[in-house]
């Protein structure tokens, strides 16, 4: 193969580049061999269902370059040949093929083509390459691509890195410097526009790329994304808001595209357009962004353009995006508030979801008035009077609502949550109880479920200090035990995230005899010290040597102060609690010194 792949190239060189060029009416009376049969059965082979084929494919134009190269004298040479334009058209000509291998094969041969020819040859294609990627692209999305559509997007980026950085003048000659970043130029402008165009793509693969490379552009050449995009701001000016047609007269992917593509471009900072209610157009946009985000889907199915439509969820996540990128409008913002705060209530876990993101970015972009706050909050914090009234819905509101405002949750307000708490886990240890009899060993789940819920709003709620602790981890272990689940326990992370934020606390009072000696909440200390994410208990337990040192001696390690000025006695244990103990404080240390190496040599004591 590597003879005959040489030969046709020489063959094809000869005719291109030789004494006698085939070129105007010679090429038609041309006689004897085509060498350009070559980049067709490459094409073939690349394009071919058997992806093994491409390893011989790019092995083919590895010996075509260098060959060519060898004979031409350099590489810069060597891609001038009508040869390489030949093979560049063919490749990309597979990316529109029908079939996904096809489409492959192109891909492959287009990451061979950018990072092996000579930069000036790839910049005069770049273009042409963007392209066919983003057809690939596009073409393939919800369909069966094996991978097309991963190498179209890294192969993307890849070659705007290697396009866009800047030119190393030491490796180029003076003379053509100027040229090739002239060249460079052009080349980064064509793309740029592209790019700009697909920025409101109504497919989401193609639109997400584009705005990853304007950023990636923005990077490579130190300018901001506004920078980048301003010279190409007319391409978007009459979809910025829409201004020839209504949002709801296009296809439903063509209106997420025109949503997304609006939240983009006011959300960049400095804004690269600004929407004016002052305008009519822009006033149009804001009010049907308004219809789409609180009509229900009955409503919104009555239009022609939905009627067809099962699933209206990304169109009103791109519609709440979009209306919460115009928190500069100080006329709309109690609107917009009321509209993501009601979102936020949905029973659509993506809804909502979508409305705790859009409300995080609007009440960042000004100074909300915490009057209006606690007036939509009063209704929902009635709700929680009843225990049976919290549900997995409610407390994932409370939970949004937690890191939204924090300062609304009072300590009061934890200590509800509770007494709530120990009812539903009262309620999860009785359903199992009659589950087991009945024979049904899953009974509880449901409640447990609840419980792990509430237990997660405590690191979630800056007020739940940690006179918390000791309460909550005792309903969590007695529970479990009730239950006679530890491991599996659904409530283990939950109480693990809040006890994250007092690891000193935490390990004071489980480090006590009246703890320390319970089997149970020794293995918990364990649990926590063996997590992956335990780093916080592996170093607050290295500044309590002193304790560990009181556990294996028998020595007491109460937090009481009156217990360690000798005021008062220390609690009693008998033999076994402090051999108990004992076996404890040698496991953490032993968990400490596999988990942390360096700890241990530094230890004098």
């Amino acid at each position: 193969m590597v003879a005959l792949v040489r030969h046709y190239t020489m063959i094809a060189i000869a005719q291109q580049a030789g004494p006698f060029p085939a070129v105007g009416q010679r090429l038609s009376r041309l006689s004897g061999m085509d060498g350009l049969v070559l980049v067709d059965a490459l094409a073939s082979i690349m394009g071919h269902e058997e992806k093994e084929l491409c390893k011989p494919g790019h092995l083919a134009m590895v010996l075509v370059l260098d060959t060519a190269t060898t004979i031409t004298g350099s590489r810069e040479r060597a891609c001038r040949l009508p040869l390489m334009d030949y093979l560049a058209d063919k490749m990309c000509a597979l990316c529109y093929e029908r079939a996904w291998y096809a489409k492959l094969g192109g891909c492959i041969a287009i990451k061979f083509l950018f990072e092996r020819m000579d930069l000036r040859w790839v910049l005069e294609r770049q273009f042409n390459f963007l392209k066919a990627l983003l057809f690939v692209m596009m073409d393939l999305t919800g369909e069966v691509s094996s991978g097309a559509v991963d190498m179209a997007r890294s192969n993307l980026e890849k070659m705007l890195r290697h396009c866009a950085a800047p030119i190393d003048s030491t490796s180029v000659e003076e003379n053509q410097v100027a040229d090739l970043v002239s060249t460079q130029e052009k080349s980064i402008y064509d793309v740029t526009h592209e790019l700009v165009r697909q920025v409101t793509s109504p497919n989401k693969y193609v639109r997400d790329q584009a705005i990853h490379c304007l950023k990636v552009l923005a990077e490579l050449t130190d300018r901001t994304v506004t920078d980048v995009m301003a010279p190409h701001k007319d391409v978007l000016a009459d979809m910025i808001p829409p201004k020839k047609h209504l949002l709801r007269h296009q296809p439903v992917n063509a209106q997420i595209g025109l949503m997304d593509g609006n939240t983009f471009c006011t959300t960049l900072s400095p804004r690269l357009f600004t929407i004016d209610l002052k305008v009519m157009e822009h006033k149009v946009f804001f009010t049907e962004l308004l219809a789409l985000c609180e009509q229900d889907d009955a409503n919104l199915q009555k239009l022609p353009c939905y009627k067809n439509v099962i699933n209206l969820v990304p169109l009103r996540q791109s519609a709440l995006r979009a209306l919460a990128a115009c928190h500069y409008m100080p006329e709309c913002r109690d609107k917009i508030f009321n509209v993501l705060y009601k979102s936020l209530q949905s029973t659509t876990a993506e809804i909502a979801e979508t409305s705790f993101e859009c409300m995080r970015s609007f009440i960042a972009g000004f100074q909300i008035d915490m009057e209006m706050v606690h007036q939509v909050m009063r209704q929902l914090l009635l709700n929680l009077g009843d225990y049976r009234n919290l549900n997995l819905s409610l407390i994932q509101r409370l939970a949004y609502l937690a890191q939204l405002f924090s300062n609304v949750f009072s300590e009061k307000l934890c200590e509800q949550l509770l007494q709530h708490l120990k009812k539903w886990l009262e309620v999860a240890i009785v359903t199992q109880k009659q589950a087991s009899a009945g024979g049904n060993k899953a009974g509880g789940q449901e409640q447990l479920k609840v419980a792990a819920a509430i237990v997660d709003l405590f690191h979630r709620i800056p007020t739940a200090t940690a006179r918390f602790i000791e309460l909550l981890c005792k309903l969590v272990l007695t529970t479990e035990r009730a239950l006679a689940v530890e491991p599996g326990s659904l409530l283990r992370d939950p109480l693990r995230r809040y006890l994250g934020r007092f690891p000193s606390e935490t390990l004071d009072i489980f480090l006590q005899e009246q703890y320390a000696k319970d089997g149970q909440w020794s293995r918990y200390v364990e649990f926590l010290l063996q997590h992956k994410e335990g780093d916080v208990f592996r170093s607050a337990l290295q500044g309590k040597t002193e304790k560990l040192i009181a556990m294996m001696t028998g020595n007491t390690t109460s937090t009481n102060q009156l217990v360690q000025l000798g005021i008062q006695q220390a609690p009693v244990t008998n033999a076994a609690e402090k051999a108990e103990i004992q076996f404890w404080a040698i496991r953490f240390t032993f968990i400490l010194t596999k988990r942390c190496p360096a700890w241990i040599a530094g230890q004098q004591q």
